[in-house]
């Protein structure tokens, strides 16, 4: 139900969140002529994630700390909403680069702090363009850092879109045995619907981190001695994530 509330707390948002954008963006492109260090940069990324959830009065609750994986990770996550971008940025608790369609490195500034802080861009528009995407984030986990994607591609309003960019994130955890983290993030499709840019909604918000699939796991890709195929184990991650959601959910309704 869309109320007086939730009209002004909209128009709010966008108002102070994109003074946060030209503030976080500017310092974003501005830092690396000034600090060699990559954790600077992030750091801007980090606020202007933090003021996507705070300006829209949301809480965020963090589950699962233990369970995170010594660096390089390829962070896998569901994805419902604009809000799970700001929500793994703002409170995810490690640094990482985000893969991220090309278009959105086309708005002016924005597009320019993402370059600066090192995000990947994954140009879509061929096989060969999305297989050097992939060989650039690649290249940025063989330096140790943990890169982020949503396999499903594109903001879902099920509770999981089957991923389509499964072979992506499989290529990058299987090139250099690297361990996939699994990440649940519910709450943020409360705040926006998917496609959807009014009204905002406060929700709680939960990040629960997963226990990682490590190489000599059955689901992960590198593990040639699995009883798995590719599909199976493909089906089996999905499906952990999946079960999570639909159990975070539950306990939500009581």
């Amino acid at each position: 139900m869309i109320t007086f509330f939730h009209g002004i707390l909209t128009i709010f948002w966008y108002v102070f969140f994109f003074l946060a954008t030209v503030f976080c963006a500017t310092f974003a492109i501005l830092t690396p002529l000034i600090l060699r260090n990559p954790s600077a940069v992030f750091f801007f990324a980090r606020l202007w994630g933090k003021a996507g959830i705070h300006f829209s009065l949301s809480r965020v609750r963090v589950e699962g700390i233990e369970n995170i994986a010594p660096n390089p990770l390829v962070i896998i996550s569901n994805h419902q909403s604009f809000f799970d971008v700001y929500t793994a940025l703002g409170f995810l608790p490690i640094e990482f680069k985000i893969m991220s369609k090309k278009e959105i490195f086309d708005i002016p500034l924005l597009g320019k702090a993402m370059k600066s802080a090192e995000f990947i861009s994954i140009d879509r528009s061929s096989p060969r363009n999305s297989a050097k995407s992939l060989i650039e984030a690649i290249k940025m986990m063989n330096k140790g850092n943990n890169v982020l994607i949503y396999p499903e591609g594109t903001r879902s309003p099920d509770p999981l879109h089957p991923f389509k960019y499964k072979a992506g994130a499989f290529l990058m955890a299987k090139s250099g045995k690297f361990p996939l983290q699994p990440v649940v993030v519910h709450g943020t499709h409360k705040i926006q619907k998917p496609h959807h840019y009014f009204p905002i909604h406060p929700s709680q918000i939960i990040i629960k981190i997963l226990p990682p699939v490590y190489p000599d796991s059955e689901m992960h890709p590198s593990n040639s001695a699995s009883p798995m195929n590719e599909s199976q184990k493909l089906d089996a991650l999905q499906k952990m994530i999946l079960d999570e959601f639909i159990q975070m959910e539950n306990s939500e309704k009581g």
